[in-house]
């Protein structure tokens, strides 16, 4: 059991690492393709062009890597209880990011995507951390 929640953490956070780095190549290079459906609801455009994209005027897909990048070295580095905090503190992120496409009235599928690994992240580390205080 606990090679698979280590497998699935490492899952986790190799995919929301690879989607922060396409959106902040995508903040980089600005005529590198977003794939991503364009509809009245859809429109990752939009969304990351937005004033909600950026905060103190840097990307939040800047913000999103460096998380990830520490989350994975506190993984790498088996700092338990500092990484179930940090993995917490992603909720931050997703309340911020669901609130800003609610208020725009679009979603960005890949911030939808990191929304819900956040998600997931956040509620392994608190089920780790729940079951070893146990």
């Amino acid at each position: 059991m606990k090679k698979l929640k280590i497998s699935v953490f490492l899952v986790l956070l190799v995919i929301g690492l690879a989607d922060t780095l396409y959106l902040s190549f995508v903040e980089i290079y600005p005529n590198l393709p977003l794939f991503c459906p364009h509809t009245k609801t859809v429109n990752c455009a939009s969304v990351l062009a937005s004033s909600y994209a950026f905060v103190f005027g840097i990307p939040l897909a800047f913000y999103a890597l460096a998380w990830f990048l520490i989350a994975i070295l506190f993984f790498v580095i088996k700092i338990k209880d500092a990484r179930n905090i940090w993995f917490v503190m992603g909720l931050g992120g997703v309340i911020y990011s669901v609130s800003s496409m609610s208020a725009l009235g679009e979603i960005c599928i890949y911030c939808s995507a990191l929304d819900i690994i956040l998600i997931a992240i956040a509620v392994l580390g608190l089920y780790s951390a729940i079951k070893k205080r146990l």
